[in-house]
């Protein structure tokens, strides 16, 4: 009897000790993967909303950008729409896609990088790389990896499905 009551208080304490470490811990903390989630995903709401303001307030003045499609990178783009300036690509795909959605389908955080898997839609109503508006559907499939240091967008690397675009609004023949 005296060893199960010596083994109930063992196991009341354990569970005390689990519970009371929530309650007592100091405020203020915080969970720096969920705040990197949400600096991506203010990024992404910015840019659908075509909010210049919030999008340069979520990356860091000297934010580097690499599209991983590329083989040669370079800092020059003939199109808009692909500028590694972000505020000219914003504007370039709401001229291009007046009722561009974003659609986050997947945000994954690790140490200070952010996975992101998104969808762009819209329907071409301006030129987009240089073909003249079709008025067709297109859906965007994006993953990008951003780099977020001090609450802010460092680097983004990213992977488009661009042939699949162009043949969604007729320039390329796939199949």
């Amino acid at each position: 009897m005296k060893t199960l009551f010596i083994l109930l208080c063992i196991a009341a304490s354990s569970a005390f000790a689990q519970v009371a470490t929530g309650i007592f811990t100091p405020k203020g903390t915080t969970d720096a993967h969920a705040e990197n989630k949400l600096v991506v995903q203010n990024y992404y709401k910015a840019f659908q909303e075509n909010n210049s303001s919030a999008l340069m307030d979520a990356l860091a003045p000297n934010y580097g950008i690499v599209n991983a499609n590329l083989v040669q990178d370079t800092t020059y783009y003939r199109f808009p729409s692909m500028s590694k300036n972000q505020k000219v690509r914003m504007q370039a795909f709401h001229h291009s896609f007046p009722d561009l959605t974003i659609q986050i389908m997947e945000l994954i955080a690790e140490n200070n990088r952010v996975f992101a898997y998104v969808t762009y839609h819209g329907i071409q109503k301006g030129a987009f790389l240089g073909i003249i508006p079709t008025n067709k559907p297109i859906l965007i499939r994006q993953f990008a990896i951003f780099t977020v240091q001090n609450g802010r967008i460092t680097h983004i690397t990213e992977m488009d499905n661009e042939y699949s675009v162009m043949e969604q609004i007729g320039y390329v023949l796939l199949k």
